[in-house]
């Protein structure tokens, strides 16, 4: 797999630059090209697809504005058709809201009416541990990430967000330190050499 994702770096024509900073869906779509050929790489290798998984956030990722993501919404159906499991990590807070709407339910109502509700698993953080930290789901995901490499025992295949912490194992301290002059609003592709392993950090909303 080697020049599939180059090691702590964005994946683009031109080492340290982004893949596009155009329209909010466009730019999107280069990111997502790339995805498509890193799974059929994977597949024409031998890869059992079937075994592996796929982790969306929601919240600027497959909802934008209330509304699906287009390019992410066909990329979602593909990765079900060849037989990923995809799992929902989300920083929604799991339990009744201020309004005394139950989160989990409106978020399931929610990813239903958006065609998006055939996932294999979801995860909301736990409404304590969201007030204990303020919102910063950073080890909350990593926690929920590893929960579920334990019980496949694979990394997992893609992980794909609008926050550096959906990044799983690619957030390590050394990425992590050569992000500080990305550009919040762009969409970065970024991997490790000689592994299945590839992440979509897409733009922070900044609205």
């Amino acid at each position: 797999m080697g020049g599939t994702a180059a090691r702590f770096a964005c994946v683009t024509t031109s080492p340290g630059k982004a893949v596009g900073t155009s329209s909010r869906f466009d730019h999107v779509c280069d990111a997502l090209d790339v995805a498509t050929q890193f799974l059929a790489r994977c597949k024409a290798d031998g890869l059992d697809l079937t075994a592996h998984d796929v982790v969306f956030d929601i919240d600027d990722t497959i909802i934008c504005d209330e509304l699906h993501n287009p390019p992410l919404k066909l990329f979602w159906v593909m990765c079900g058709a060849l037989g990923l499991k995809r799992h929902i990590i989300t920083a929604r807070p799991d339990g009744v809201l201020d309004n005394g709407v139950c989160n989990r339910a409106a978020t399931m109502s929610h990813l239903q009416s958006c065609g998006m509700a055939d996932y294999d698993s979801m995860y909301l953080m736990p409404q304590c541990e969201y007030k204990a930290c303020r919102g910063n789901a950073s080890a909350y995901k990593h926690a929920v990430r590893r929960q579920i490499i334990k019980g496949t025992g694979f990394p997992l295949l893609l992980n794909i967000g609008d926050q550096w912490s959906d990044m799983g194992e690619l957030s390590d301290r050394q990425f992590m330190a050569r992000r500080r002059d990305h550009d919040p609003a762009a969409t970065y592709l970024c991997g490790l050499d000689d592994t299945y392993v590839l992440g979509i950090k897409l733009p922070e909303d900044r609205d």
